[in-house]
């Protein structure tokens, strides 16, 4: 580093030292003459006239002048980082760092002091322009305005420290209470403020970056005075500056708070509700764990550890913040150490230490889909319980009737009882294991109670039938043959439309055939005693008219620009995280590319979010999933309807945060923060989708959506 103040030793004039600065390409345009006309507002330094290309400007009563030149002319180091438009200089003993559009300037590399400007730095006529009698006071010098002359007067030298205490309006009606200036964050922290002035509605927690000015909401909420809870993220380490702003009904900030803070998190991470040591034994049986931690982490990977070789294998990935249950078999025995590893969003992982266990798991084979002593009126799914690799399955009645087998252990045996097997009957499990060892199952005794039974298969309740359908029966008696008949509710006048001899195939029926409309289908059979047989008759719908798949809200390349404003406004508002919004609209919607519209009228739901029921513009018919007699069917569904898309990102911000809505309490405990919110909102059952939260996180990561939730104080 040079000895910046070997400048003022030199005791050359201002004019050439410029000239020097600008001969070495510090300044990107020639000096102004000698004979060139003065600037309206002249700046002095130790008696000399400052000369600058650009003329100084006042601006909010404050003069700003070109960066280089005031810098080099009282003998400063300068740095200027294009990429974050950051300027740094040093004097001795003197720091200044200061960034464009940024009113808060620091003091030290670790901005503790800080300082907030009543101008912020700026850019114009291609030049950074500094508010110069900050610069000057911060790197020593004194200043003094000659309003005659229209003249700053810089004396180099002698100049008391700048006061570094925060202005009034930066500490004024609220009081930080439970963090302290220059606090290390190392985990879990309470934050709590007091406020001094009435007419707050709301406040925000804000972690604010002393570079750039800019951090992330990290707590809100519609109590000022409430405490609210700060899980620190490993991404925001460093120093920062805690803001508590209090904001009135109608958004405007009433008071505020900043406190330096230094973000050093704690990486330990512990297990809870496992002993060291236990032992782990039985036929069955489980075991609850939480991952214990301080910071925000993205996911929680189990695993055992062979403390022998050290190889690693993993149980389960999971909600880092919820209980894990862990079922062991007898595919864990043995001596291990259990460990949790959690990961950051910047994939750091952070590992438990290992706690020695033993597992000693006997072999469990058991039935389940009945239970013992239950009365069976219709057909059951047969499925096999066990806690070791296995490799065939057999379900049979006790006089050895075989009611299912497959090789896939976890295959659903279906078990439609016959007339012939009423009353009481027992159930046999016979599982092979990989070895080839048969191990049997307790068998369960029931009671059978059925009539001769004929269901229908292919069309269920309240489907819209479109095109041809595959018709198909099941029934607990032997058939010769089968029919399929359709008719107008409450016609009594039946017309067969498929129908064959075998009664295991697949019949398609074409509803080209008849008029649009409901319809009953029945299905009606022949048993090989010679007995009829129908089937529940079931309404449905035919539809032949056009139907209307999704729409785009906006070309792909265009939705996120589309979404992001009232994402961010949002956040604003309420503390929501935009990431995680405008995450949810992407995975919603595929980008945008399939909002929901009526399947029958072509009307645009402007529906971001699926949600179902009646919007501000009605519904829309749309496709849902239901099942009837084991078969999966589409079936019509109401979603909301909005007139734009704005009003429908407003709807999703009423719908999760009503405070009516207790299941999404949780969610709105945490909803600050993206990560630990996209958890919140799969535990409460947003989505059924196991991996939501994992999709809602790797959108954020892969587009950077975080930086929608910093904002600036």
């Amino acid at each position: 580093m040079l000895p910046p103040r070997r400048f003022l030793s030199s005791r050359r004039t201002v004019a050439g030292l410029v000239a020097a600065v600008l001969a070495a390409g510090l300044v990107g345009a020639k000096p102004v003459p000698a004979q060139a006309a003065q600037p309206r507002i002249s700046v002095w330094v130790d008696g000399q006239r400052l000369w600058v290309d650009v003329d100084p400007v006042m601006i909010q009563n404050r003069v700003l002048v070109p960066m280089r030149s005031i810098f080099s002319a009282l003998g400063a180091q300068v740095d200027w980082d294009g990429s974050t438009r950051t300027v740094t200089a040093i004097l001795g003993d003197r720091y200044v760092r200061i960034q464009i559009d940024n009113p808060q300037a620091c003091l030290s590399p670790g901005c503790n002091p800080a300082v907030e400007l009543d101008v912020a730095p700026r850019i114009l006529s291609n030049r950074t322009f500094v508010p110069i009698r900050f610069v000057a006071t911060a790197l020593g010098a004194q200043v003094e305005w000659d309003g005659a002359r229209q003249a700053v007067i810089i004396r180099s030298g002698g100049a008391e420290p700048l006061p570094v205490q925060p202005p009034p309006s930066m500490a004024t009606g609220l009081k930080l209470l439970t963090v302290a200036p220059g606090q290390a964050i190392a985990g879990v922290t309470e934050l709590r403020s007091r406020l001094e002035v009435g007419g707050a509605a709301r406040i925000q927690y804000i972690l604010v970056d002393p570079v750039t000015g800019k951090g992330p909401v990290i707590a809100a909420g519609k109590e000022p005075e409430a405490a609210y809870t700060w899980r620190p993220d490993p991404a925001y380490s460093g120093p920062r500056i805690l803001v508590a702003a209090a904001y009135d009904a109608q958004g405007r900030k009433v008071a505020e708070a900043r406190v330096p803070v230094e973000v050093a998190v704690d990486s330990t991470v512990t297990v809870r509700g496992i002993a060291p040591g236990q032992v782990l034994q039985g036929t069955g049986g489980s075991v609850t764990m939480t991952a214990e931690f301080g910071f925000v982490a993205t996911r929680a990977t189990w695993s055992l550890v062979d403390p022998t070789s050290g190889r690693e294998y993993p149980i389960a990935d999971a909600d880092p913040y919820a209980p894990f249950t862990w079922w062991p078999g007898v595919w864990s025995n043995g001596n291990w150490l259990l460990r949790v590893t959690v990961y950051d969003r910047l994939g750091n992982a952070y590992r438990s230490e290992g706690i020695p266990i033993a597992v000693k798991m006997q072999p469990r084979t058991a039935i389940g889909g009945i239970q013992p002593g239950q009365t069976l009126t219709g057909p059951v799914s047969l499925r096999a319980q066990v806690n070791y690799s296995a490799s065939r399955i057999q379900f049979r009645l006790g006089n050895g009737t075989v009611l299912g087998e497959s090789t896939d252990p976890a295959a659903a045996i279906r078990w439609f009882p016959s007339p012939d097997q009423n009353g009481p009957q027992t159930v046999r499990l016979t599982v092979w294991d990989t070895q080839g060892n048969p191990r049997e199952a307790e068998p369960v005794q029931v009671e059978v109670r059925v009539q001769p039974t004929l269901r229908l298969l292919g069309v269920g309740p309240r489907q819209v039938v479109t095109e041809p359908v595959p018709l198909r029966v099941e029934a607990n008696v032997p058939l010769t043959g089968v029919s399929f008949r359709i008719a107008r509710p409450g016609s009594g006048q039946w017309t067969t439309v498929a129908g064959g001899a075998d009664p295991k195939a697949s019949y398609t029926w074409n509803p080209a055939t008849v008029a649009e409309g409901d319809w009953q289908i029945q299905a009606v059979a022949t048993t090989a005693s010679g007995q009829t047989l129908a089937s529940e008759a079931v309404t449905f719908r035919v539809y032949k008219g056009p139907i209307y798949g999704p729409r785009p809200a906006a070309p792909k390349d265009q939705f996120i620009d589309l979404i992001t404003p009232w994402a961010v406004a949002t956040h604003r508002e309420t503390g929501m995280s935009a990431a995680l919004q405008v995450a949810q609209a992407i995975l919603e919607t595929g980008w945008g590319q399939y909002v929901p519209v009526d399947k029958y009228t072509g009307q645009f739901s402007y529906n971001l979010f699926g949600i179902k029921g009646q919007g501000p513009a009605g519904s829309v018919i749309s496709n849902t999933w239901e099942e009837y007699n084991g078969v999966a069917y589409r079936v019509d569904d109401y979603f909301r309807a909005y007139r734009s898309l704005e009003e429908s990102w407003q709807d999703h911000q009423w719908f999760l945060l009503d405070p009516s809505k207790e299941r999404y309490a949780p969610f709105r405990a945490v909803m600050a923060d993206p990560i630990q919110g996209a958890w919140a909102l799969r535990r409460t059952g947003y989505a059924t989708d196991s991996q939501y939260a994992l999709k809602l996180i790797d959108i954020m990561n892969r587009y950077n959506l975080y930086r929608l939730d910093e904002v600036e104080p």
